[in-house]
């Protein structure tokens, strides 16, 4: 039941900001940004038919009606079992999220939402096994723009902990980030 209001709220809280004018269409989030650790996303309804071309490996769609989560296999979209969701947690300044327990799990994503930016704000996926020291996972990503985006990983099988790095804010210090993530065995 927990796992399902979860979902639910996730869902809700997504429709809220993405989907008020494109009910029933398959929103797309691309970022145009270059190689990076922030894949495509999509949105949109269950009866939505899910894209299958120009996708990479991670991709992920939500479908609003449902709370369900799929992410692209690299030939087929797969259903996430969420195992875990935690958030929102709401930044006000850089820092991290509290540190998510991630053992056994293999792909993880942190949505979040930049805010009242000025320039530029760097965040990252961490990954940390039992006693070493956290590891971004994949790159470093600069967000100049309010906007919702997100940070996927489809290898997070070797770390014990994964966390939300807000590691610089450039120009300014009003900007906020919330932070919504979940992981799964698949």
């Amino acid at each position: 039941m927990k796992r399902y209001v979860l979902a639910v709220t996730l869902a809700v809280l997504v429709a809220a900001i993405f989907v008020p004018a494109v009910w029933g269409t398959v929103f797309d989030m691309r970022q145009n940004q270059g190689p990076s650790s922030i894949e495509d996303r999509y949105i949109g309804l269950s009866t939505d038919t899910k894209p299958s071309t120009l996708n990479v490996v991670g991709d992920t769609f939500l479908e609003t009606d449902t709370g369900r989560r799929f992410y692209w296999t690299g030939s087929a979209w797969t259903a996430l079992d969420l195992l875990t969701t935690a958030g929102p947690d709401t930044l006000s300044a850089p820092g991290q999220t509290d540190p998510i327990y991630a053992r056994g799990q293999k792909v993880a994503e942190f949505m979040y939402t930049v805010g009242s930016i000025n320039t530029s704000v760097t965040v990252a996926m961490e990954g940390k096994k039992s006693v070493s020291a956290w590891t971004a996972l994949g790159s470093t990503v600069t967000q100049t723009a309010n906007g919702n985006y997100g940070i996927v990983d489809t290898n997070i099988a070797m770390y014990d902990s994964l966390r939300f790095n807000w590691s610089a804010e450039v120009g300014g210090t009003a900007a906020t980030v919330i932070v919504i993530s979940t992981m799964a065995k698949e």
